[in-house]
């Protein structure tokens, strides 16, 4: 290989993501899942989180929330340091066994407090690891073991989906074709009409292989058909 296709809309580097506006909680889930079903071999989450937010005004008893986590999920969460407001505040992640995928999901819903700031009170997120398929024959398209990690942070190919008040959905595509050919277009497209949010035409790259082995990068546009 030589060539390859990536779509980096938004950098997960660079803490970007698609925004999913005002679609609730359970129509994103169920659209990315669809969405993996039909264009990947993936439908089982690599990883599943469940965070709770401090709240940087008090607006809401997050200890309170962090006990009732607690009670269902274990009483060792993962404790972190986050800025919200620009205020210090702390933050508690649990790891979600599969099997309590759907408990996980009623607590977000049960106890997410409708207010307006950037993170939480409470989300769940998911993170898929894949290889890509035809939609039409199921077969997963060649080579894709060959396309290059050129990321620590960014396996071949992922979605990161979080969801709570402001639902987000970052996405590293990594496609093992050469060039944008007419094959390759209607691929795209198929996948537009099923995803949960639009292609950005200004994310996508051609990687090309050097003389000197290294891989270099040009911007191609794609439309946002």
């Amino acid at each position: 290989m030589d060539k390859f296709i990536t779509y980096d809309g938004l950098p997960i580097k660079s803490g970007g993501a698609h925004s999913l506006g005002k679609m609730s909680m359970d129509d994103a889930f169920l659209k990315t899942n669809s969405f993996l079903k039909k264009h990947t071999n993936s439908e089982i989450p690599s990883e599943i989180k469940l965070t709770i937010y401090e709240s940087p005004n008090q607006d809401y008893d997050a200890i309170n929330l962090k006990r009732g986590a607690s009670k269902s999920f274990g009483l060792f969460p993962k404790k972190g340091i986050g800025y919200l407001s620009g205020k210090q505040i702390r933050y508690w992640v649990w790891t979600i066994k599969t099997d309590n995928f759907e408990k996980a999901f009623n607590f977000v819903r049960e106890n997410n407090i409708n207010i307006q700031q950037e993170l939480g009170p409470i989300e769940i997120s998911f993170l898929w690891i894949f290889k890509f398929k035809s939609s039409e024959t199921g077969e997963i398209f060649p080579d894709q073991d060959k396309i290059p990690q050129l990321d620590i942070r960014q396996r071949n190919s992922q979605i990161y989906l979080k969801l709570s008040n402001k639902s987000t959905l970052s996405a590293w595509f990594a496609f093992p074709f050469a060039d944008q050919d007419s094959n390759f277009e209607k691929i795209i497209d198929k996948m537009q009409t099923d995803l949960p949010f639009r292609f950005s035409e200004k994310s996508w790259r051609q990687w090309t292989l050097s003389k000197n082995n290294n891989w270099t990068s040009r911007k191609i546009i794609k439309n946002a058909g």
